[in-house]
Formats: structure tokens, sequence, C-alpha cells
């Protein structure tokens, strides 16, 4: 028995050699004696029916690499686009491009190309915005098997391959790397099962703009009936694999030259969350990007419909979520336990999108959140919400996109049902505002936040809300915003779509109380380097509205110090109004009207009327920093001061103001008034040798003075003072450059404690024009001004009281004798008085 099997064995082995001697045997015959015309015929062939140009390195005949095929190998194949009139571009190119025939066939000289292998390489598929394709290479009949050879397809292989289609007039591209597939089928038959298997990365899947996959591995094994006559394709049940989602799809669908008509379901066997939210669309997945999830999906869709220019199909998806996590990254707190049914119709009754969650539940940390929800018509959302949640705001925190907040903490409790628009109104009127619904109530309990780059504490933060249609009743706020403190209630109208629509407008009528307000903190520039670099900004919201009545304790702003301020603050288009405002400050009070107006990009407009009683005029230039000069401080004056003031301004946005455009005018009255250590006084003292000007009191002092054009304009004024009797007129600009006219009695200047008691001049009668003056100029540097006789002040002075004296002569004359009742005459010129000059010694000698 064993010498039997060993017999059998060998008679094997020798049957195996002869008939591997007799096939390599027949490859030498076939190579040596048929290759060359086999390559004439396979080039015939191809020259034959192909439409396009094709390049080729190299080629020859295999017998071995495809067996039991043979094959015509071309190395370093280019194809050139088949598009008739224009440029042409490369359609494909690839390292061997194998084309494979049965060797009985070569034997008979009836070649017919049954396979094709391509690899390392890439084909552009392309159809342009007029629908002319770029591949269709082979002409008509290239396909049709004949008795003398042809090309009768089964199996397409692609090793390697990246494949493009650009549909640029449907607007659809995809971009796929084939590492290895497979499609077989009787191509050349009306009727034919077509199997396709193969693994590929999906670079990129876009149809109209949307990008619904990127850089995703695929699995692909199916089949698919086709039925080229009618246009009819079956799929049969197929499995796609994308990253680590199955998905079983099925249906049928039928292409012609009009449209394509689709009756498809797509079905993912449970799968986890994490992989499934990697496979939404691009502009939905980086909703997600800064989260870990977890959890399990269900997910089943059809898609049934017409596909043409004119409609879309319609899809309908039925989903669920089961024990799902999202957790932000870097962080410990987690929303937990999400549990909800879902579905999406692209198209429901009313023809437009929808997506329904009617029951979702989820817990952070511990406390429970219910929630359900519709959103309509997603090209144009419109939301219909209802929400219950009791949540600590240090672990929403997390889940908060925002970039400036940097702490967040207290308890929020709230029960809200909102129904409106969600996105962009194309125009904003009264007629949207009906479509945004709201009711429910939301409660703070001890929230407190700070944000980046902002040194200022908002704390203890308590409020309740009722929410009424577009209208937030604030039946009440209260807070602190680090050493200031706020109590607020009111409404504020138009709130939903003012936080959720741009360019919508909020009105807020409300109610304001503070005991303390620091306006260094509330407005000081937050970008502001150091304590030294201190800058202030103000800016309002242009789409906010406001109607304020405020009353204030106390109020601080540098130096500045203001109590029990009242009245009403109106805010439109970023322009800030108060009207009647009332406060004490300075031991005095103040009554004013005032606007600012920072709806300028660079600049900001501040005017006022103002009406002062009784205020310190030294705690006036203390609090008021000295009006940022140092020629007259709150150390060289003393009295109480009342004004009425009239002021316009301009300031930068960072509240510095431009003296160039400040004006004003101001009818002032100065009671019980003291003048100490005045610098400018002191050359005027020493030029009239008089000692006592350090010290000048006097009763009362009234005046208006203008500023503008960086010009105090001082309209002459009587000072009865302690120490001189004077008339006062000039111009003192900010460069404290100053041109002043002084009027001195003579009488009085005599009188005083001057270096010379004997005047060199004698003794000085009356003229019968009235006491005799002196005129001065005091001009340049306010620290080293020049001191000079005014001859023109005299002169005008002397003209000034002959006119005076001849309308008192006249009026005595007519009021004694009737005379001068039609005076038509000329007065006769005036005899000229000879000038007194008083010339004093400025050097004190």
């Amino acid at each position: 028995m064993q010498f039997a099997r060993s017999r059998l064995l060998r008679i094997l082995l020798r049957l195996l050699l002869v008939t591997g001697g007799a096939f390599l045997a027949l490859v030498l015959v076939v190579t040596v004696f048929y290759e060359a015309e086999v390559k004439q015929k396979i080039i015939s062939e191809l020259n034959r029916h192909l439409r396009s140009e094709i390049k080729v390195s190299d080629f020859d005949i295999s017998l071995l690499r495809h067996f039991p095929f043979a094959s015509f190998e071309m190395k370093e194949v280019t194809a050139m686009d088949a598009v008739a009139g224009k440029e042409s571009d490369t359609l494909l190119r690839a390292e061997r491009i194998s084309l494979q025939f049965n060797l009985a066939g070569l034997l008979r000289k009836d070649i017919v190309i049954r396979r094709i292998t391509a690899n390392d390489g890439f084909i552009r598929l392309r159809i342009d915005e007029q629908g002319e394709p770029n591949y269709i290479i082979w002409k008509t009949d290239s396909t049709a098997a004949t008795g003398s050879g042809g090309i009768d397809l089964s199996l397409v292989h692609l090793l390697r391959m990246d494949v493009r289609y650009d549909d640029r007039k449907n607007r659809q591209d995809y971009d796929f790397n084939f590492h290895d597939a497979r499609i077989a089928g009787k191509f050349s038959s009306d009727r034919f099962n077509l199997k396709a298997e193969g693994d590929l990365l999906c670079r990129r899947f876009v149809s109209d703009s949307t990008v619904y996959l990127k850089e995703k591995e695929v699995r692909l094994e199916g089949a698919l009936d086709v039925n080229t006559t009618t246009g009819q394709y079956r799929l049969e049940p197929t499995r796609l694999k994308v990253a680590a989602v199955d998905f079983n799809v099925g249906g049928d669908f039928t292409v012609d030259s009009v449209a394509t008509k689709l009756n498809l379901t797509v079905e993912a066997s449970e799968a986890g969350l994490k992989e499934f939210i990697s496979l939404l669309p691009a502009g939905y997945e980086v909703y997600f990007k800064d989260y870990k999830t977890s959890g399990r999906f269900l997910f089943r869709g059809t898609i049934r419909g017409t596909a043409n220019k004119q409609s879309s199909p319609a899809i309908v998806v039925d989903f669920s979520i089961r024990d799902g996590r999202l957790q932000p990254k870097g962080e410990d707190v987690a929303l937990e336990r999400i549990q909800f049914n879902g579905s999406f119709r692209s198209r429901n009754a009313k023809g437009s999108s929808e997506l329904v969650i009617p029951a979702l539940a989820a817990q952070l940390g511990g406390h429970p959140i219910k929630a359900d929800l519709r959103l309509d018509d997603l090209e144009h959302p419109y939301l219909t919400l209802h929400a219950s949640c009791g949540l600590d705001l240090a672990q929403v925190r997390s889940f908060i996109p925002m970039d400036t907040l940097a702490s967040l903490g207290g308890r929020m409790d709230l029960d809200v049902s909102f129904a409106g628009k969600v996105s962009d109104l194309p125009r904003v009127n009264a007629e949207n505002l009906y479509k945004v619904q709201a009711s429910g109530s939301v409660r703070l309990t001890d929230v407190a936040f700070t944000l980046k780059r902002n040194p200022l504490e908002f704390r203890d933060f308590d409020g309740s809300f009722h929410l009424d249609n577009n209208k937030v009743d604030v039946e009440s706020l209260s807070g602190k915003i680090s050493s200031s403190d706020l109590r607020m209630s009111g409404t504020f109208d138009n709130f939903i779509t003012f936080l959720l629509i741009p360019n919508q407008p909020g009105y807020m009528r409300a109610r304001l109380e503070s005991s303390r307000l620091e306006l260094d903190e509330l407005l000081s520039d937050k970008s502001a380097t150091s304590a030294e670099d201190t800058s202030y900004k103000l800016k309002f919201n242009p789409r906010l509205r406001a109607d304020l009545d405020v009353e204030v304790g106390q109020l601080t702003f540098r130096r500045f110090k203001a109590e029990d301020i009242a009245g009403r603050i109106l805010l439109d288009h970023e322009v800030i109004t108060g009207r009647q405002l009332r406060f004490r400050s300075m031991n005095g009070t103040c009554t004013m009207d005032a606007t600012i107006d920072a709806a300028r990009d660079d600049s900001v407009y501040m005017r006022c009327v103002a009406d002062i009683k009784r205020i310190d005029i030294r705690e006036l230039f203390y609090e008021l920093e000295n009006f940022d000069q140092e020629t007259m401080t709150d150390k060289n004056v003393k009295g109480l001061v009342s004004a009425s003031v009239q002021f316009s301004s301009t300031w930068t946005s960072g509240l510095v103001n431009d003296p160039r455009k400040t004006r004003s005018a101001i009818e002032l009255t100065i009671e019980n008034g003291e003048l100490n250590d005045f610098a400018p006084l002191q050359p005027v003292a020493k030029y009239i040798h008089l000692s006592d000007l350090n010290r000048i009191r006097f009763s009362t002092l009234r005046n208006t003075i203008t500023i503008e054009r960086r010009r105090i304009n001082i309209p002459q004024m009587e000072v009865q003072s302690s120490a001189l009797n004077l008339s006062l007129s000039g111009v003192h600009d900010f460069d404290n450059i100053v041109d002043y006219r002084l009027q001195l009695l003579l009488s009085d200047v005599l009188g005083r404690k001057v270096k010379q008691q004997n005047s060199e001049f004698g003794e000085v009668e009356d003229d019968g024009l009235g006491r005799t003056r002196l005129f001065l100029s005091m001009k340049g540097p306010v620290d080293d001004p020049k001191i000079g006789y005014d001859r023109k002040g005299a002169g005008e002075k002397v003209r000034s009281d002959l006119a005076r004296e001849k309308q008192t002569i006249k009026s005595m004359l007519k009021e004694e004798f009737g005379l001068f009742r039609k005076d038509t005459a000329k007065a006769p010129p005036a005899r000229k008085k000879e000038e007194l000059q008083v010339d004093w010694d400025n050097n004190g000698d």
C-alpha cells in the first residue's frame, strides 16, 4: 500500500513537470513568434477606438503577471482630455496599466480585453459648466466585442490610484484615493450585476458647497443590478463602513437625461457617538471640536424623490442617543446621561426642513436638565424651545465659548419657553417682532464673574426676571462691580431679538440706584499697562436705547466727588443725555442738563448747561485738578462761586480733551473771595512799588468769561479789593501767554505804602472829568510778563470820559432849561487837554 502511494506521487510529479515544461515552451513560442503581432494588434485596436491622445514610455507582453490571463503592459501612461476644440489637460496618468486577455484568444489571434488594472497614478474626471465631460475617450462601439478582437470588460482594478470627479455644472466634487478596489461586471451587456469591493480614502466629498466627508477611510462591499436600457439600478444589500461607523444601504434609483429618481434606505448599526460626530458636515462638526464625546448612536434614514436642477429628494432621518456624555477638553465637568430621540426631515408637509427633538434629558453636576425643541426651515431657522433646569454656573462656564470670560460662579434657575427666529432677518422693523414669543422666569443667586484683561470684579448679583414675549420685566437686580454697587428694576423691550439678531435695537426703561459709584474703576481703559498709564474709555452699544431714573448716593471720579445725585438719563444711538441732574459737591449745589455723544469713531463730543450755587472755589480747583494748569491753583484761591455755565468740548475716544475745540461762556459771581500769592500779580506790584498784593480780598466779583480757540477772554471788570481797587480785562491763552489791561486809581496808588512816599509829580488834582487813572498793560508769558504804560488805553479813557461828560451836561441843561430837544448842531471840537503821564520807576528805587 505504501509503495503504491509513492508511485502515484511520482507519476503526478512527472505530470506536473511535463505540464509546466509545456507551458513554458508555449510561453516561449508565443513570446518569440506572436509578441510583435499581438502588440501591433492591440495598438491598432486602441488607436481605432480611442478619441484621446495616449503617451506610453514602454510596453510589452506578459503571460505570467496576471496568469491565467495574458496582459499587455504599458508603462508611464499619460492620457489627455477628450474635449474637442479646447486646450486639453491630463485625464489619466499611471505608472503601469495592464490590459488583460485570455491566452486562448491569443493563440486564436482573437484578442478581447477582459480586464484592466491601473496602479500608482491619478484620474481626473471633469464636467465643465456647460455639462461637457472630459472622460469620453472610447468611441461609441469600443465596448462591443468582435470576432477579431475588441474590448469586453468584466473587471477594473485600481491600486493606489487618486480619482477625482469634478462636476462644475451641478456643483459636485469628489476626491478619493483607491488603495485597492475592484469593480466587476459584464460591462458590455445591457443588463448585468456589478460587484464592488475595496478600501479607499475619501479626501473630500462636496455637494453644493457642503463638505460631507473629509479625510475618512472607507470600506465598500456591495452589488448593483444594472439595466442600461431603462436606466434602472437596484442596490443589493451593500455594506459601507465610513471611519468606524457601519452603514447598510439598499434601494433603487433610475437615471435618465432629465433627472435621477431615488428610493434609498440607509441604516447605521449602533455606533459610538464620537465616531458619528466625526462624519457630520464640516459646518456642524466644528461645534464639537472642543469636546470629548461618548455614548451610543442609532440612525435610520431614507432618500426618496427626484434630483435635478429644480428639485431635491426628500431626506428623512430618525436617530437616538443613549448614555451620551459631552465633556469640554481639559475640564473635569461633563454633561452626562444625555438621552433623546429625534427626527430630521429635509421636506415636511409645508415643503421646508425640520429638526424635532421631543424630549431631551441630561445632567450637569447632578442637576437635571429637561428640554424639548423644534427647528423649522433650517435655511432660516425658527426655533421652538422649552427648557427647565437649575444650574451651577461654575460648571456652565466650561461650556460657554467666550474668550473674554475668566471666571463664573453662582446659581441660575430657569423655566422658559421660546419661539422665534434665530437667524439674521433681511430687514429689521416692527413686523418681525410678533414672531418672537417667550415666557417663563429666570432667577440669579449670588452670581459672580470676572473678565480677562479686565480688573473689575462682578459679584453678589441677585436677580429675578420674567419673560413676556419680546419683553423682559426686571423685577429686581442688584450686585457689586468692584467698589461700586447697583440696584435696578424696570423693563427691557425687544430683549430677545436684541440678543439674537444683529442690528435689532433694544429699549430699557428702568430705575437705577446706587450708594456708591467709582467711575475711576468703571471707565478705566483695561488695556493700560500700568497705573501711570491710566486712561479711560467711553463707549455705548449703538443698538441700545435707555431711559433711566437715577439716584446715586456718592459718585467719585479722580478727585471729583458728588453726593445725592438725582435725575434722568437717556441713551439713544450712543448719545447719552442727562436731564435735570442735581447733585451736591464742593459744599455747594449744581443743576445741569448735559449731553455726551460717543457715536463718532475717533472722538467724543460733550456739552452742558449748568447752574452752580455757592461752591467752594478752593475745592473746585482741587477736585478738578486745577484745570490742568499751575498758574492759579487751589492754594491761591478762596471764596464761594456761583455761575451759569454753557460748555461744549471734543475729547478723544480715550477721554483726552482737545483744547482747540473747547468753548464756554461763564457768568460767574465770586463772594468773599481771596487771591493769595498769585504769581502774575507780583510783576505789577513791583512795577508800581506796591507791596501788599500777596493777599487780595474782595467781597463780590462778577463777570462773564468766554473760552474759545484756546483763549480765555476776560471782559473789563471792577475789582474792589482790600489791597487795591482796579479794573481788569484781557486774554489768557492755554499756553499761559497773557495780554491784560489794568486800570488803577492814581489816588489809590499814591495813598498806599509805596517805596517813594512823596511822588515826584506832587499833588495831582482832579481835572473835573473824574478821578485820574493809571493805564497799565501786562503782556507775555505769565511767569515773566512785560509791564508798561498803556497809552492806547489812556487815550480811549479820555475820549470816553469826554463823551460821558458831554452827555451829562446835556442831560442837566435839558432837565433844567429844556434845551437840546433838537440837537442838530455839531458839537464844537473839544479843547485838547494836556495829557498827564505818570512814569513809575520799574526798578523800585
